[in-house]
């Protein structure tokens, strides 16, 4: 059975729908947005900063050097054996947090997630750390009082 789910696409804001169980732009946004990957694509070309699977690069980590093997890879293989990430991990989002719904004012949402964007946070972050000075505040106002 298809499932038709409807979204609202990042960029300009409109609904729309798709079979798709993630999406983040309407198909009209999601062809500019193309456009806009390519195009900064070919200026990290002609800059000389786009890496290419099969050259040299360095690790940041320990600052040996080593061939790229994939677009997605940061560090030399050394490395990231060092690191621990348990092979075909199983735990997801939901086994580590508790999920919590709020509600904005309209029109606050994409104000809120502008303001994140800029400060280099994502909502959950900026949501869990003002909660916690929130927390702390009342905490402080009530020992006032005892």
């Amino acid at each position: 059975m298809v499932t038709i789910k409807e979204f609202n696409c990042e960029r300009c804001g409109n609904k729309f729908e798709t079979t798709a169980k993630h999406a983040k732009y309407c198909p009209e946004c999601r062809e500019i947005k193309k456009l806009e990957r390519i195009q900064a694509h070919k200026e990290k070309q002609k800059a000389g900063t786009a890496r290419r699977v099969g050259t040299e690069q360095i690790c940041p980590n320990c600052g040996k050097s080593f061939i790229l093997k994939s677009g997605s890879q940061k560090i030399c293989e050394e490395c990231a054996k060092k690191r621990v990430y348990p092979k075909n991990s199983t735990v997801k989002p939901k086994d580590l947090y508790d999920i919590i719904h709020i509600y904005v004012p309209k029109g606050e949402k994409e104000k809120l997630q502008n303001w994140v964007k800029d400060k280099g946070l994502n909502l959950n972050k900026a949501y869990n750390y003002a909660m916690q000075l929130f927390m702390e505040e009342i905490d402080r106002e009530e020992e006032k009082y005892k």
